[in-house]
C-alpha cells in the first residue's frame, strides 16, 4: 500500500488509539508463520521449461478471434509480413500492481516469428506513450506499405489499466489509434493483435481485416508465434484463430436469447453513495482501495 498502512499504524500508536502490545501480537503471528514455513520447507525441483510450455498452451486457449475478413488469418509464411508496434517486442503480458510476478522468461512475438520466417518491423509507438510520435508513424507506414500484410500489436499500457483506480474511458492511447488509421491509408491487409485486460473501443475496426484479442496472455504470449504457429499450427488454427471456437459459438448463438444490456448497476451505485452522503469522483464500484500514486513514509 505504498507505506500508507504503516503510516496509519504509527499515527494510531502515537495517538493512543492502538496499543503497541496488540501490534506486537499481530506481528508475532506473521513472524511465527514465516518461521514455520521456513523450517518445514520442502526442496523441490521445477521444470520451468515445461511450465513455460504450459503457459503457452494456456495462452492459445484464451485468445479470441474477433474479426477475420477474407480469412486473412492464418498468415502464410511466404507473405511479406510487417510487425508494427512495440508490444511485438515488449508484450504487455500481465496485470499491474500486486498482480506482478517475476517470470521464468518472457517470449515475444517478434523474436519467436523470426525463428520461422522473415519479417520487417517498425516500433510505431512507445510502450508508455499516449501522444503520437509522427516520425515513428511515418516509418511504420513505409514498412507497412512494402508488406503484403501488416500486423499491429496494440493495447493498453499499465499506466492506463491497473488496480486501485478507474479508467475514465474505454479508449486506447491516441498514438495507437492514429497509428492504425494512418497505416490503413497505405495498407489494406491489416491484422490488429490486442494486449489488454479490459474492453477497448476500436474506432479503426472498419479499416482492418483481422482482430485477435490476446488479452494479458502470460509469459509465453510470444510463444504462440513460434515455428509453424502463426502460419497455421493445428492447435493455433483450431483454438486461437477461432475455427473450432467459431463453429461452436455459431451453434450456441442460435439457442441464446439476448437480453437488454443496461447500466443499472452504475445508477444503483450512484444512488447508494448519494444516500450515504459520500462525495467522490469515483464513477463506478471497485473492489480495491485507492492507494496508488501515494507517497510512502
Amino acid at each position: 500500500t505504498f507505506g500508507m498502512s504503516g503510516k496509519k499504524i504509527k499515527a494510531a500508536i502515537e495517538e493512543g488509539t492502538l496499543d503497541e502490545a496488540d501490534l506486537d501480537k499481530a506481528v508475532r503471528r506473521i513472524i511465527n508463520l514465516a518461521f514455520k514455513w521456513h523450517q518445514n520447507r520442502l526442496e523441490c525441483e521445477f521444470d520451468r521449461e515445461e511450465h513455460h510450455n504450459r503457459a503457452k498452451e494456456t495462452a492459445l486457449k484464451t485468445m479470441v478471434l474477433l474479426k477475420n475478413d477474407n480469412n486473412i488469418l492464418p498468415l502464410d509464411k511466404t507473405q511479406k509480413i510487417a510487425y508494427i508496434g512495440e508490444y511485438a517486442k515488449q508484450p504487455r503480458y500481465q496485470g499491474g500492481g500486486s498482480s506482478h510476478i517475476n517470470c521464468y522468461r518472457v517470449s515475444d512475438a517478434y523474436t519467436e516469428t523470426l525463428k520461422n520466417c522473415e519479417i520487417t518491423y517498425a516500433q510505431g509507438f512507445g510502450v508508455n506513450d499516449t501522444e503520437p510520435d509522427y516520425a515513428m508513424i511515418k516509418e511504420a507506414k513505409a514498412v507497412a506499405a512494402e508488406a503484403d500484410v501488416a500486423v499491429v500489436f496494440a493495447g493498453l499500457p499499465e499506466k492506463i489499466e491497473s488496480e486501485g483506480f478507474d479508467r475514465k474511458n474505454m479508449k486506447m492511447p491516441e498514438c495507437q489509434n492514429i497509428l492504425i488509421q494512418e497505416i490503413a491509408q497505405v495498407q489494406k491487409n491489416i491484422v490488429v493483435v490486442l494486449h489488454n485486460g479490459a474492453p477497448v473501443e476500436m474506432p479503426w475496426i472498419d479499416d482492418v481485416k483481422g482482430v485477435l484479442e490476446a488479452y494479458l496472455a502470460g509469459e509465453a504470449v510470444g510463444g504462440i508465434h513460434g515455428k509453424n504457429r502463426l502460419m497455421g499450427n493445428s492447435l493455433l488454427d483450431i483454438i486461437v484463430f477461432g475455427r473450432s471456437a467459431g463453429i461452436n459459438a455459431a451453434a450456441k448463438a442460435k439457442t441464446v436469447k439476448v437480453g437488454k444490456l443496461t447500466l443499472d448497476h452504475i445508477e444503483k451505485f450512484e444512488n447508494e453513495i448519494s444516500e450515504a452522503g459520500i462525495v467522490t469522483e469515483t464513477v463506478s464500484p471497485k473492489l480495491l482501495p485507492n492507494y496508488t500514486k501515494q507517497k510512502s513514509i
